[in-house]
């Protein structure tokens, strides 16, 4: 027997097996619908923006700016006069550039969006599958299916599928990281799987640099759990080498062509963003505060000098204003989290989107926003279960969850930001379901092998 077909056979019973199997099947399908529908040409925001780096790496013509394409109407095959840019993390348009650079060289229909989404379902179907194994690791095999059920339909996931958003692809590299720590021994982790740990977790930094939030994160669960301290930071730093390995390449390029080893030139923006006088909270576009006073600077140092100056701002004010700082996070925390379809906007703002008209989009909406309230409330009855220092790869979840959970209010309140704390927050729901049930074979819910063959085997 092959060893993937044993491990299917040992970890779920045979009725988990063929549920799991449905659920993936559903996954698939819902997807693949929504992106056969939705699917478009991006019309407004970032999207508009990773389609176009990614088209522009995947013709050879570099990472160079798109304001400077945008404002200036310049042709494609022109961009090359364009000043390099950092402003967006490397990691989703580059992982688009392979999407369209196998677009422009094979046979496959020239369809750019569609490209996207379908490379979506990918990683959409093998969120499903990566949530539910950690939940495996950390609950049994009943919750995992709870898990992947929960994940395989939940509306606003399926939304982001046919959208050029970073979310997809950041979900599925965070899952892969904490998958790789929680599938193994706790106490005594090998250097292997922390280097591969760190690597993943790298590959996510590329995408989304507040990723690396669950570094710390990591090294405070270890000490929580008994782990003395020289243990736990030496640990710490064998991930972060890995990391290190995996980003050094973008921030050494961004030191030689943007003189500033940044992850990202728009950090700057988004910090003075919802911190200036006047700010509410939510996403706005503060060009009084943080985008004037920079055309008069030679065009390939204005991402450098701004995202300086808006950080400096932003730190600023937080120290003159502590009260108005305290007010925002509140509303910054509170755009974020009230409602979960945002990923429809796109809807209104397109003229061509079949929906757009639709009585069928309120439904959507009320659909999304309904199943977010449904999964949060189990999740906050799932919270118990994670917070057990005596479980402290289920702990390690739960810090995973603070650490993704704190974008928007270390940003703004842009519901976007608090995506990739859903597939965390379906595995505590799950365990909330899972609550008055035994655990089914498979992985047990207990943290550390009791026997050395069983440690040799995880």
């Amino acid at each position: 027997m092959s060893r993937p077909r044993a491990w299917w056979r040992s970890a779920y019973t045979r009725n988990e097996r063929l549920w799991l199997a449905a659920i993936v099947v559903v996954a698939v399908a819902v997807r693949v619908g929504w992106v056969v529908l939705a699917a478009r040409r991006a019309v407004m925001g970032d999207p508009v923006a990773y389609t176009y780096h990614g088209a522009q790496l995947a013709r050879g013509q570099g990472y160079r700016s798109f304001f400077a394409a945008y404002t200036t109407r310049t042709p494609p095959e022109r961009s090359g006069t364009f000043p390099p840019t950092a402003f967006y993390p490397i990691g989703y348009p580059a992982a688009l550039a392979v999407v369209f650079w196998l677009v422009f060289h094979t046979p496959l229909p020239d369809n750019l969006p569609r490209a996207v989404g379908f490379f979506q379902v990918a990683l959409g179907v093998g969120s499903v599958l990566l949530a539910a194994e950690v939940a495996r690791h950390l609950f049994g095999s009943r919750v995992a299916v709870y898990t992947a059920a929960l994940v395989a339909v939940f509306p606003s996931l399926v939304y982001y599928t046919a959208e050029a958003h970073l979310e997809t692809l950041f979900n599925f590299l965070v899952l892969a990281a904490v998958l790789v720590i929680v599938s193994g021994p706790w106490r005594d982790v090998s250097r292997r799987r922390l280097l591969v740990f760190g690597f993943v977790l790298g590959l996510s930094a590329l995408v989304r640099p507040f990723s690396l939030l669950v570094l710390p994160g990591l090294c405070l669960v270890w000490l929580l759990s008994g782990t003395r301290l020289r243990a736990a930071l030496a640990r710490t730093a064998w991930a972060t080498l890995a990391v290190v390995v995996v980003v050094s390449p973008w921030l050494v390029r961004n030191m030689v062509v943007m003189k500033a080893p940044v992850f990202s030139t728009g950090i700057g923006d988004a910090l003075c963003d919802s911190r200036h006088p006047g700010a509410g909270g939510s996403f706005e576009v503060a060009a009084k505060y943080c985008l004037e006073g920079y055309d008069r600077l030679p065009s390939d140092q204005r991402e450098v000098r701004r995202n300086r100056d808006n950080t400096r701002k932003a730190l600023r004010f937080v120290v003159e204003h502590p009260g108005d700082e305290a007010r925002l996070m509140f509303w910054r925390g509170y755009f974020a989290y009230r409602d979960d379809h945002d990923a429809l906007a796109v809807i209104a703002a397109d003229p061509t989107h079949p929906l757009r008209e639709s009585d069928f989009r309120p439904v959507l909406e009320t659909t999304a926003d309904v199943y977010y309230a449904v999964v949060v409330a189990l999740g906050l009855l799932g919270l118990p279960a994670l917070l057990r220092r005596r479980h402290p790869k289920r702990l390690l979840v739960a810090v995973v969850m603070v650490g993704l959970g704190a974008l928007p209010f270390i940003l703004f309140g842009d519901p976007r930001y608090h995506v990739p704390v859903l597939p965390f927050l379906a595995i505590s729901a799950a365990a909330a379901l899972g609550a008055r049930h035994r655990p089914g074979r498979g992985a047990s819910p207990r943290t550390e092998p009791t026997s050395p063959a069983e440690a040799m085997h995880a």
